[in-house]
Protein backbone atom coordinates (compact mmCIF):
# COMPACT_ATOMS: atom_id res chain seq x y z
CA UNK A 1 0.00 0.00 0.00
CA UNK A 2 1.49 3.38 -0.98
CA UNK A 3 1.96 6.06 1.67
CA UNK A 4 -0.26 9.05 0.97
CA UNK A 5 0.57 12.71 1.53
CA UNK A 6 -2.35 14.73 2.88
CA UNK A 7 -3.48 17.98 4.42
CA UNK A 8 -5.24 18.79 7.66
CA UNK A 9 -8.26 20.75 6.45
CA UNK A 10 -8.84 24.20 7.98
CA UNK A 11 -11.93 26.43 7.74
CA UNK A 12 -10.16 29.75 7.03
CA UNK A 13 -10.48 31.41 3.63
CA UNK A 14 -6.75 32.20 3.65
CA UNK A 15 -6.12 28.48 4.01
CA UNK A 16 -8.44 27.69 1.09
CA UNK A 17 -6.60 30.14 -1.15
CA UNK A 18 -3.23 28.75 -0.09
CA UNK A 19 -4.03 25.10 -0.86
CA UNK A 20 -6.11 25.47 -4.04
CA UNK A 21 -3.08 24.98 -6.32
CA UNK A 22 -2.24 21.68 -4.59
CA UNK A 23 -5.74 20.34 -5.20
CA UNK A 24 -5.79 21.63 -8.78
CA UNK A 25 -2.60 19.72 -9.53
CA UNK A 26 -3.98 16.55 -7.96
CA UNK A 27 -1.22 16.38 -5.35
CA UNK A 28 -3.33 15.93 -2.22
CA UNK A 29 -3.78 12.19 -1.71
CA UNK A 30 -5.76 12.32 1.55
CA UNK A 31 -7.45 14.67 3.99
CA UNK A 32 -7.56 14.84 7.75
CA UNK A 33 -10.72 16.42 9.11
CA UNK A 34 -11.01 17.78 12.67
CA UNK A 35 -14.75 17.32 12.58
CA UNK A 36 -15.45 18.75 16.03
CA UNK A 37 -14.05 22.14 14.99
CA UNK A 38 -17.27 22.47 13.01
CA UNK A 39 -19.54 21.71 15.97
CA UNK A 40 -19.31 25.19 17.48
CA UNK A 41 -20.82 28.45 16.35
CA UNK A 42 -18.50 28.70 13.36
CA UNK A 43 -20.20 27.94 10.04
CA UNK A 44 -18.59 25.39 7.75
CA UNK A 45 -17.73 27.06 4.40
CA UNK A 46 -19.54 25.66 1.39
CA UNK A 47 -16.37 24.44 -0.32
CA UNK A 48 -15.54 21.95 2.45
CA UNK A 49 -18.37 19.32 2.32
CA UNK A 50 -17.75 18.38 -1.34
CA UNK A 51 -14.06 17.84 -0.56
CA UNK A 52 -14.92 15.69 2.44
CA UNK A 53 -17.36 13.64 0.41
CA UNK A 54 -14.82 13.10 -2.37
CA UNK A 55 -12.05 11.86 -0.08
CA UNK A 56 -14.45 9.80 2.04
CA UNK A 57 -15.71 8.01 -1.07
CA UNK A 58 -12.09 7.21 -1.96
CA UNK A 59 -11.39 5.83 1.54
CA UNK A 60 -8.88 8.60 2.23
CA UNK A 61 -10.62 10.76 4.83
CA UNK A 62 -9.17 10.60 8.33
CA UNK A 63 -10.96 11.95 11.40
CA UNK A 64 -9.05 13.84 14.08
CA UNK A 65 -10.82 15.06 17.21
CA UNK A 66 -9.57 17.94 19.35
CA UNK A 67 -12.18 18.40 22.11
CA UNK A 68 -13.02 14.90 23.39
CA UNK A 69 -10.33 14.99 26.12
CA UNK A 70 -9.41 11.31 26.12
CA UNK A 71 -7.31 11.64 29.29
CA UNK A 72 -10.00 13.13 31.53
CA UNK A 73 -10.63 11.14 34.68
CA UNK A 74 -13.91 12.96 35.32
CA UNK A 75 -15.40 14.39 32.11
CA UNK A 76 -18.94 14.59 33.52
CA UNK A 77 -21.46 14.18 30.71
CA UNK A 78 -19.36 15.92 28.06
CA UNK A 79 -18.07 12.64 26.61
CA UNK A 80 -21.65 11.44 26.12
CA UNK A 81 -22.58 14.57 24.16
CA UNK A 82 -19.39 14.39 22.08
CA UNK A 83 -19.98 10.74 21.21
CA UNK A 84 -23.56 11.45 20.23
CA UNK A 85 -22.37 14.07 17.75
CA UNK A 86 -19.67 11.70 16.52
CA UNK A 87 -22.33 9.13 15.65
CA UNK A 88 -24.01 11.75 13.47
CA UNK A 89 -20.67 12.60 11.85
CA UNK A 90 -20.01 8.94 11.02
CA UNK A 91 -23.47 8.69 9.48
CA UNK A 92 -22.62 11.55 7.09
CA UNK A 93 -19.50 9.98 5.60
CA UNK A 94 -17.09 7.10 6.36
CA UNK A 95 -13.71 7.74 7.97
CA UNK A 96 -10.52 5.74 7.57
CA UNK A 97 -9.79 6.13 11.29
CA UNK A 98 -10.37 8.53 14.17
CA UNK A 99 -7.69 9.89 16.47
CA UNK A 100 -7.49 12.10 19.54
CA UNK A 101 -4.74 13.56 21.75
CA UNK A 102 -2.90 11.97 24.63
CA UNK A 103 -3.65 14.66 27.22
CA UNK A 104 -6.72 16.10 28.90
CA UNK A 105 -8.59 19.40 28.67
CA UNK A 106 -11.62 18.67 30.88
CA UNK A 107 -11.52 18.25 34.64
CA UNK A 108 -15.06 17.87 35.90
CA UNK A 109 -16.74 21.22 35.22
CA UNK A 110 -13.42 22.88 34.42
CA UNK A 111 -12.24 23.41 30.85
CA UNK A 112 -8.57 24.07 30.12
CA UNK A 113 -9.25 24.69 26.44
CA UNK A 114 -6.19 22.82 25.14
CA UNK A 115 -4.72 19.37 25.82
CA UNK A 116 -2.51 19.29 28.91
CA UNK A 117 -0.08 16.52 29.93
CA UNK A 118 -1.20 13.92 32.43
CA UNK A 119 0.96 12.04 34.94
CA UNK A 120 1.61 8.47 33.88
CA UNK A 121 0.34 5.60 36.01
CA UNK A 122 -2.20 2.76 36.06
CA UNK A 123 -5.09 5.20 36.47
CA UNK A 124 -4.02 7.35 33.53
CA UNK A 125 -3.59 4.35 31.26
CA UNK A 126 -6.94 2.87 32.28
CA UNK A 127 -8.73 6.19 31.72
CA UNK A 128 -7.21 6.61 28.26
CA UNK A 129 -8.02 3.03 27.25
CA UNK A 130 -11.62 3.30 28.43
CA UNK A 131 -12.26 6.64 26.75
CA UNK A 132 -10.69 5.58 23.45
CA UNK A 133 -12.69 2.35 23.52
CA UNK A 134 -15.86 4.42 23.77
CA UNK A 135 -14.94 6.20 20.52
CA UNK A 136 -14.26 2.86 18.82
CA UNK A 137 -17.60 1.48 19.95
CA UNK A 138 -19.44 4.39 18.33
CA UNK A 139 -17.34 4.78 15.20
CA UNK A 140 -16.62 1.10 14.36
CA UNK A 141 -13.26 2.16 12.89
CA UNK A 142 -9.73 1.98 14.33
CA UNK A 143 -8.98 4.68 16.89
CA UNK A 144 -5.63 6.36 17.33
CA UNK A 145 -3.89 8.65 19.76
CA UNK A 146 -1.44 11.48 19.10
CA UNK A 147 1.64 12.21 21.18
CA UNK A 148 1.61 15.55 22.98
CA UNK A 149 4.07 18.45 22.51
CA UNK A 150 3.97 19.97 25.98
CA UNK A 151 5.87 18.20 28.76
CA UNK A 152 5.61 19.76 32.23
CA UNK A 153 8.91 18.26 33.34
CA UNK A 154 11.99 16.38 32.10
CA UNK A 155 10.57 12.94 32.99
CA UNK A 156 7.47 13.18 30.79
CA UNK A 157 9.18 12.76 27.38
CA UNK A 158 10.34 9.32 28.56
CA UNK A 159 6.88 8.34 29.82
CA UNK A 160 4.77 9.21 26.76
CA UNK A 161 5.97 6.39 24.52
CA UNK A 162 5.47 3.53 27.01
CA UNK A 163 2.10 4.96 28.11
CA UNK A 164 0.93 5.20 24.50
CA UNK A 165 2.20 1.70 23.75
CA UNK A 166 0.26 0.21 26.66
CA UNK A 167 -2.96 2.06 25.79
CA UNK A 168 -2.79 1.12 22.11
CA UNK A 169 -2.14 -2.51 22.99
CA UNK A 170 -5.24 -2.47 25.20
CA UNK A 171 -7.43 -0.78 22.59
CA UNK A 172 -6.02 -2.29 19.39
CA UNK A 173 -5.38 1.27 18.28
CA UNK A 174 -2.85 3.16 16.20
CA UNK A 175 -0.36 5.93 16.82
CA UNK A 176 -0.51 9.35 15.21
CA UNK A 177 3.17 10.30 15.46
CA UNK A 178 3.36 14.10 15.48
CA UNK A 179 6.96 14.93 14.62
CA UNK A 180 6.83 18.59 15.57
CA UNK A 181 5.35 17.62 18.93
CA UNK A 182 8.21 15.18 19.35
CA UNK A 183 10.77 17.78 18.32
CA UNK A 184 9.37 20.24 20.87
CA UNK A 185 10.33 17.81 23.62
CA UNK A 186 13.68 16.96 22.05
CA UNK A 187 14.57 20.64 21.79
CA UNK A 188 13.20 21.73 25.17
CA UNK A 189 14.92 18.98 27.14
CA UNK A 190 17.98 18.41 24.90
CA UNK A 191 17.17 14.78 24.14
CA UNK A 192 18.46 12.38 21.50
CA UNK A 193 15.87 11.64 18.83
CA UNK A 194 16.72 7.99 18.25
CA UNK A 195 16.74 7.21 21.98
CA UNK A 196 13.31 8.76 22.51
CA UNK A 197 11.87 7.21 19.34
CA UNK A 198 12.93 3.80 20.65
CA UNK A 199 10.36 4.19 23.45
CA UNK A 200 7.45 4.59 20.99
CA UNK A 201 5.47 1.75 19.35
CA UNK A 202 6.51 2.69 15.81
CA UNK A 203 4.95 -0.49 14.42
CA UNK A 204 1.56 1.02 15.28
CA UNK A 205 2.09 4.31 13.40
CA UNK A 206 -0.52 4.68 10.67
CA UNK A 207 -0.39 8.46 10.45
CA UNK A 208 2.44 10.99 10.80
CA UNK A 209 1.84 14.70 11.41
CA UNK A 210 4.29 17.30 10.12
CA UNK A 211 3.94 20.95 11.13
CA UNK A 212 5.72 24.03 12.43
CA UNK A 213 5.50 26.19 15.51
CA UNK A 214 7.19 28.97 17.42
CA UNK A 215 9.70 29.75 20.16
CA UNK A 216 8.51 31.11 23.50
CA UNK A 217 11.03 33.46 25.15
CA UNK A 218 11.75 32.74 28.82
CA UNK A 219 13.03 34.94 31.62
CA UNK A 220 16.64 33.74 31.60
CA UNK A 221 17.10 34.63 27.95
CA UNK A 222 16.40 31.11 26.74
CA UNK A 223 13.48 29.82 24.72
CA UNK A 224 10.90 27.03 24.79
CA UNK A 225 9.46 25.38 21.70
CA UNK A 226 5.68 25.53 21.24
CA UNK A 227 3.40 23.60 18.89
CA UNK A 228 1.47 26.55 17.44
CA UNK A 229 1.06 25.36 13.80
CA UNK A 230 1.43 28.95 12.61
CA UNK A 231 4.76 28.75 10.77
CA UNK A 232 6.65 26.67 8.26
CA UNK A 233 8.02 23.20 8.89
CA UNK A 234 11.54 23.39 10.41
CA UNK A 235 14.39 21.48 8.80
CA UNK A 236 14.76 19.50 12.03
CA UNK A 237 11.22 18.14 11.64
CA UNK A 238 11.88 17.17 8.02
CA UNK A 239 14.98 15.35 9.20
CA UNK A 240 12.87 13.50 11.76
CA UNK A 241 10.52 12.52 8.95
CA UNK A 242 13.43 11.03 7.02
CA UNK A 243 14.39 9.00 10.10
CA UNK A 244 10.88 7.77 10.82
CA UNK A 245 9.61 6.81 7.37
CA UNK A 246 11.66 3.59 7.18
CA UNK A 247 10.79 2.70 10.79
CA UNK A 248 6.99 2.78 10.49
CA UNK A 249 5.95 -0.33 8.52
CA UNK A 250 2.20 0.28 8.90
CA UNK A 251 2.30 3.94 7.84
CA UNK A 252 -0.54 4.98 5.52
CA UNK A 253 -0.51 8.78 5.44
CA UNK A 254 1.70 11.78 6.25
CA UNK A 255 -0.38 14.87 7.03
CA UNK A 256 0.92 18.44 6.77
CA UNK A 257 -0.72 20.71 9.35
CA UNK A 258 -0.95 24.50 9.21
CA UNK A 259 -3.59 26.79 10.68
CA UNK A 260 -5.00 29.69 8.69
CA UNK A 261 -3.40 32.40 10.81
CA UNK A 262 -0.57 34.19 9.00
CA UNK A 263 -1.35 32.59 5.64
CA UNK A 264 -2.49 35.96 4.31
CA UNK A 265 0.96 37.40 5.06
CA UNK A 266 3.54 37.71 2.25
CA UNK A 267 5.21 34.41 1.42
CA UNK A 268 3.30 32.28 3.93
CA UNK A 269 0.94 30.58 1.45
CA UNK A 270 3.93 29.76 -0.74
CA UNK A 271 5.73 28.34 2.31
CA UNK A 272 2.83 26.01 3.05
CA UNK A 273 2.84 24.69 -0.51
CA UNK A 274 6.62 24.34 -0.43
CA UNK A 275 6.44 22.38 2.83
CA UNK A 276 3.80 20.08 1.38
CA UNK A 277 5.91 19.39 -1.72
CA UNK A 278 8.99 18.76 0.44
CA UNK A 279 7.08 16.22 2.52
CA UNK A 280 5.64 14.57 -0.58
CA UNK A 281 9.10 14.28 -2.11
CA UNK A 282 10.51 12.68 1.04
CA UNK A 283 7.68 10.16 1.16
CA UNK A 284 8.30 9.25 -2.49
CA UNK A 285 12.05 8.96 -1.92
CA UNK A 286 11.56 6.70 1.10
CA UNK A 287 9.24 4.42 -0.85
CA UNK A 288 11.66 4.26 -3.77
CA UNK A 289 14.53 3.40 -1.43
CA UNK A 290 12.47 0.68 0.20
CA UNK A 291 11.49 -0.79 -3.14
CA UNK A 292 15.17 -1.03 -4.03
CA UNK A 293 15.89 -3.28 -1.08
CA UNK A 294 15.12 -6.96 -0.91
CA UNK A 295 12.90 -6.54 2.17
CA UNK A 296 9.42 -5.12 1.60
CA UNK A 297 6.79 -3.38 3.66
CA UNK A 298 4.07 -5.98 2.90
CA UNK A 299 4.58 -8.51 5.76
CA UNK A 300 4.75 -5.78 8.41
CA UNK A 301 1.68 -4.06 7.04
CA UNK A 302 -0.31 -7.28 7.01
CA UNK A 303 0.69 -7.92 10.62
CA UNK A 304 -0.32 -4.43 11.69
CA UNK A 305 -3.65 -4.57 9.90
CA UNK A 306 -4.49 -7.67 11.91
CA UNK A 307 -4.10 -5.50 15.02
CA UNK A 308 -6.34 -2.69 13.81
CA UNK A 309 -9.15 -4.66 12.20
CA UNK A 310 -10.94 -5.51 15.44
CA UNK A 311 -14.14 -3.53 16.00
CA UNK A 312 -14.29 -4.27 19.74
CA UNK A 313 -11.12 -3.14 21.56
CA UNK A 314 -10.04 -5.76 24.11
CA UNK A 315 -10.15 -3.72 27.31
CA UNK A 316 -12.25 -6.18 29.29
CA UNK A 317 -9.19 -7.65 31.00
CA UNK A 318 -8.79 -4.38 32.87
CA UNK A 319 -12.15 -4.64 34.56
CA UNK A 320 -10.88 -7.16 37.10
CA UNK A 321 -8.77 -4.38 38.63
CA UNK A 322 -11.69 -2.03 39.28
CA UNK A 323 -11.11 -1.49 43.02
CA UNK A 324 -7.43 -0.56 42.72
CA UNK A 325 -8.05 1.41 39.54
CA UNK A 326 -10.72 3.58 41.19
CA UNK A 327 -8.21 4.95 43.68
CA UNK A 328 -5.75 5.69 40.88
CA UNK A 329 -8.40 7.46 38.81
CA UNK A 330 -9.54 9.49 41.81
CA UNK A 331 -5.95 10.61 42.35
CA UNK A 332 -5.63 11.48 38.68
CA UNK A 333 -8.85 13.50 38.82
CA UNK A 334 -7.59 15.45 41.83
CA UNK A 335 -4.36 16.28 40.02
CA UNK A 336 -6.20 17.40 36.87
CA UNK A 337 -8.64 19.62 38.76
CA UNK A 338 -5.94 21.26 40.85
CA UNK A 339 -3.75 21.94 37.82
CA UNK A 340 -6.55 23.43 35.71
CA UNK A 341 -7.77 25.56 38.63
CA UNK A 342 -4.30 27.00 39.20
CA UNK A 343 -3.76 27.71 35.50
CA UNK A 344 -7.20 29.29 35.07
CA UNK A 345 -6.50 31.62 37.98
CA UNK A 346 -3.07 32.46 36.54
CA UNK A 347 -1.30 31.72 39.82
CA UNK A 348 2.50 31.76 40.15
CA UNK A 349 4.68 28.67 40.06
CA UNK A 350 4.92 28.30 43.83
CA UNK A 351 1.15 28.40 44.18
CA UNK A 352 0.74 25.81 41.41
CA UNK A 353 3.07 23.48 43.29
CA UNK A 354 1.34 24.15 46.61
CA UNK A 355 -2.09 23.38 45.16
CA UNK A 356 -0.87 20.20 43.54
CA UNK A 357 0.81 19.03 46.77
CA UNK A 358 -2.42 19.62 48.66
CA UNK A 359 -4.54 17.79 46.07
CA UNK A 360 -2.01 15.08 45.21
CA UNK A 361 0.62 14.60 47.94
CA UNK A 362 1.49 11.23 46.43
CA UNK A 363 2.94 13.07 43.40
CA UNK A 364 5.43 15.25 45.30
CA UNK A 365 8.52 14.06 43.36
CA UNK A 366 6.80 14.95 40.10
CA UNK A 367 5.64 18.30 41.47
CA UNK A 368 9.16 19.24 42.52
CA UNK A 369 10.41 18.64 38.97
CA UNK A 370 7.82 20.79 37.18
CA UNK A 371 9.49 23.02 34.60
CA UNK A 372 8.74 26.73 35.08
CA UNK A 373 9.02 27.25 31.30
CA UNK A 374 6.40 24.59 30.65
CA UNK A 375 4.09 26.05 33.30
CA UNK A 376 4.35 29.44 31.61
CA UNK A 377 3.35 27.90 28.27
CA UNK A 378 0.47 25.99 29.91
CA UNK A 379 -0.84 29.29 31.30
CA UNK A 380 -0.69 30.83 27.84
CA UNK A 381 -2.67 27.93 26.37
CA UNK A 382 -5.35 28.17 29.04
CA UNK A 383 -5.57 31.96 28.85
CA UNK A 384 -6.05 31.79 25.11
CA UNK A 385 -8.40 28.85 24.66
CA UNK A 386 -10.40 28.28 27.82
CA UNK A 387 -14.00 29.56 27.65
CA UNK A 388 -13.75 30.26 31.40
CA UNK A 389 -11.26 33.08 30.81
CA UNK A 390 -12.77 36.51 30.30
CA UNK A 391 -12.27 38.10 26.88
CA UNK A 392 -10.44 41.07 28.39
CA UNK A 393 -7.83 38.90 30.10
CA UNK A 394 -4.44 39.08 28.36
CA UNK A 395 -3.18 35.89 26.70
Amino acid sequence: MPVHTGLSLMLDDAYRIAVIPLFEEGLVDALEWSFDQAWGAREVPGWIPPLLDHYAAAGRLWGHGVTYSAGSADPGTRHDAWLERLAHEIALRPLRGISEHLGFMLAGERIAGAPLPMPDGPGARAVLATNLARIAAVASVPVGIENLALALGPDEPWQQGPMIADVLEATNGYLVLDLHNLWCQLANYELDADTVLATYPLDRVRCIHVSGGSWWPVADGGRFRRDTHDAGVPDEVLSLLDRCLPRCPALEVVVVERIGEMLDQPGEAERLRSDFLAVRARVAAAEAAEAAHTSSRTPAVAHQQSHTSSRTPPVAHRQSHTSSRTMDEARLGAWQTALVDALLENTDDDDVRARLRLAAPWADPRIARLDVRALAVARVLVRRWSPHVRDDCPA
